[in-house]
């Protein structure tokens, strides 16, 4: 099933946001959009210094550190998929990379996935901050478990995970 932006629709996306300095709010939640594409996207969004909203993610809060809890769980489902997918996913890992005062963050019944949960992943290794994670719901398999694993491995202050299936 089509459910609408695929990987050339988001790579055009991306090369508008590097563009331009002036937007604020990008929303394409609910769209067929990982891989290169996600990735080329999120990349476009972490460069833009306008923009202040990618979805339900607060950037411009995440950027300045002002949330010590995020709660971005879907709360209702729609015909296509979930709130955050894995170019939000991809762009929040980065954000958590970085935060000095995010402790708790829900990203309970989304779609972020093997990718998703990897680069969460790999945050998690540097985050020295975050106790709480909810990533349960998430179409999560082997890869991204491998992932989070390795991570838990060497971040020592997360207190509690969900993965709940």
């Amino acid at each position: 099933e089509n459910c609408g932006i695929g990987p050339t629709g988001a790579a055009e996306i991306a090369e508008y946001v590097s563009g331009s300095g002036v937007l604020k709010n990008l929303d394409v939640r609910r769209n067929e959009i990982s891989g290169d594409a996600a990735q080329q996207l999120a990349t476009a969004v972490l460069a833009s210094p306008s923009l202040e909203l990618f979805g339900s993610v607060p950037l411009k809060d995440l950027r300045e550190n002002t949330l010590d809890k995020l709660d971005l769980r879907q709360k209702g489902l729609s015909r296509c998929g979930k709130s955050v997918g894995v170019p939000e996913a991809l762009v929040l890992a980065k954000l958590v990379e970085g935060s000095v005062v995010l402790a708790t963050l829900n990203l309970r019944f989304n779609t972020i996935g093997d990718e998703g949960a990897a680069a969460i992943g790999k945050a998690l290794e540097v985050n020295a901050v975050m106790i709480t994670l909810d990533i349960s719901d998430n179409d999560i398999g082997d890869e991204g478990a491998k992932a989070l694993a390795s991570a838990l491995r060497v971040n020592e202050v997360l207190q509690s995970i969900n993965l709940e299936y």
